[in-house]
């Protein structure tokens, strides 16, 4: 394009997502609209004449760019959208161009939106969440005995405990698994005998649907976000100072949608009333520890520590 258009386009991104009060909050937002912006930039190269300058565009051009999703119905709706978002208010604009961005009529596609879950639907995704959760918890203990044991020297270890507890202590202080030497980056055929790396890794780790099955826990019992959740840090503050019975945790979470002067807040994580707790359906079964966002965060912080270590993340 000649370089006073991209000029403009720059300065029009700039203008939808670089202020402190404009509602693009993630970098995700920021590429689709840059995305869109490149989109227009390649219907505008193939007009006839191609404008060079941000004064020669006209209403044909916005028309042009509509055409050119003819054949995506969905994506014509989404692409039109944000480029009106990003243009409609540019004071570069000329009144014709700006005028088709109202003028321009585009049928959002039908889309069949799924309802509220029923009840039973919800009792249904929160037992099989409560079992992903006790199932992990199990196993990922299990590892851990296993591994004390082999640090011990327990002599009641068989001979393929013995080696899957060395290649646990192995995982547990160096994040990873022996290897083929050569530098291929093959697993040794011990590591293969006791089930592989994955199988291994997740003798001492949580598995990404397991971490799942916490999140959709933990959003039942605090109201929040899936998303505000998962980013939840594993750093958190003890109001009362003392950790031996813990009654409630603060953890720092970030909404950026509240905008720049209330994105970050403090949740209160603590144990839920039993008249409150006992909506969910918990049952009998572990009911104390299925009802608390207190207990499940801070399992979540056991199982989640050697990932940490080794990840060198503090999420």
């Amino acid at each position: 394009m000649a370089p006073e258009l991209q000029q403009w386009l720059a300065r029009c991104l700039s203008r939808r997502i670089g202020t402190a009060r404009t509602p693009v909050k993630r970098l995700t937002a920021a590429e689709s609209y840059f995305g869109v912006l490149r989109g227009f930039a390649r219907v505008l190269s193939g007009q006839q004449p191609v404008p060079t300058r941000p004064e020669e565009l006209a209403g044909a051009h916005i028309h042009a760019f509509v055409e050119h999703y003819d054949d995506r119905p969905k994506r014509q709706h989404s692409a039109f959208k944000e480029l009106r978002s990003v243009l409609r208010n540019d004071p570069e604009l000329p009144e014709d161009a700006r005028q088709a961005l109202f003028d321009v009529r585009v049928k959002e596609p039908e889309v069949i939106r799924p309802g509220a879950y029923a009840d039973d639907d919800w009792q249904a995704i929160m037992t099989a969440a409560r079992r992903d959760v006790r199932l992990a918890r199990e196993r990922i203990e299990a590892g851990q005995r296993l591994l004390a044991r082999w640090r011990g020297g327990d002599p009641t270890l068989s001979r393929q405990e013995a080696e899957r507890g060395a290649l646990l202590d192995i995982f547990d202080r160096t994040g990873d698994l022996p290897r083929e030497p050569g530098g291929k980056g093959n697993h040794t055929k011990a590591v293969l005998r006791a089930g592989g790396f994955r199988h291994l890794a997740a003798s001492l780790c949580l598995t990404r649907p397991e971490a799942t099955a916490f999140c959709l826990l933990l959003t039942a019992l605090t109201q929040e976000n899936f998303g505000t959740i998962a980013a939840w840090p594993a750093a958190h503050f003890h109001p009362e100072g003392a950790r031996e019975d813990e009654r409630v945790v603060l953890v720092e979470e970030s909404k950026p949608r509240r905008g720049p002067e209330r994105e970050h807040m403090n949740a209160a994580l603590e144990h839920l009333p039993d008249e409150v707790a006992g909506l969910l359906g918990a049952g009998a079964e572990e009911s104390r520890l299925m009802r608390s966002p207190l207990r499940l965060y801070l399992l979540l912080l056991s199982l989640t520590e050697l990932s940490r270590r080794h990840g060198g993340t503090s999420a």
